[in-house]
């Protein structure tokens, strides 16, 4: 799961079920970066989008409980067996 260059992801697969996973490619299709997104259960995303900034947005659903990028408490904790998901990405 490493990039053509042996780049590793900037976030590892966990190992779970299913991850989403996020290629960043240049419009001729180099290589920019790869990412995995998800818990130990089951991630899917459903759509995709990128910002006029370049922020990238996913939706979909995951069973894990997602924590801030310091270990925060989500605001709501989850409260059934899959939940929303969206995740914004900001590349470096």
């Amino acid at each position: 799961w490493d990039g053509p260059g042996g780049q590793a992801p900037l976030n590892a697969h966990t190992n779970g079920n299913t991850d989403v996973f996020l290629l960043d490619l240049a419009p001729g299709g180099a290589y920019g970066w790869h990412t995995f997104v998800g818990g130990s259960n089951y991630d899917y995303a459903w759509s995709m989008a990128r910002g006029t900034g370049g922020d990238i947005y996913v939706g979909g659903y995951s069973m894990a409980l997602w924590w801030g990028p310091d270990g925060e408490n989500p605001l709501h904790d989850a409260d059934s067996t899959a939940d929303s998901m969206v995740v914004l990405h900001i590349p470096d």
